[in-house]
């Protein structure tokens, strides 16, 4: 509820036993229909996530990847709409978390600053 409006990151917890990307790779198929694959850590940055009533501190872990297959199907529980931005163009005020606003200004700094062009 908190996001909804805004832009957000596909994502999701990680379940027990599940190791961070599995649980990237599962998030993003079940939000998007997508699969990735080329993860390139980002950022782990600290967030706070309010849930029924109560404040959790979280710790959001940031990825870059490349789509690689699946087809385009949006969760309608979760997910109001898929856009497509190019890291550099979105518009970081528009982002519902300010740690993944972080995230994604960390992440287009590194490409501009290393020469690697985004996986995406």
């Amino acid at each position: 509820e908190r996001a909804r409006g805004a832009l957000t990151l596909p994502g999701g917890f990680v379940e027990p036993g599940e190791d961070a990307e599995v649980a990237l790779r599962r998030e993003v198929r079940e939000e998007t229909g997508l699969e990735i694959d080329r993860l390139r850590y980002v950022a782990a940055l600290p967030n706070l996530y309010p849930y029924r009533g109560v404040v959790y501190p979280t710790l959001d872990l940031v990825f870059a990847a490349r789509v690689c297959g699946g087809s385009e199907r949006r969760d309608a529980g979760e997910v109001s709409e898929i856009e497509w931005w190019r890291p550099g163009e979105v518009p970081l005020a528009s982002i519902a978390f300010p740690s993944l606003a972080e995230a994604l200004r960390r992440h287009v700094a590194s490409t501009l600053t290393d020469g690697r062009r985004s996986p995406g």
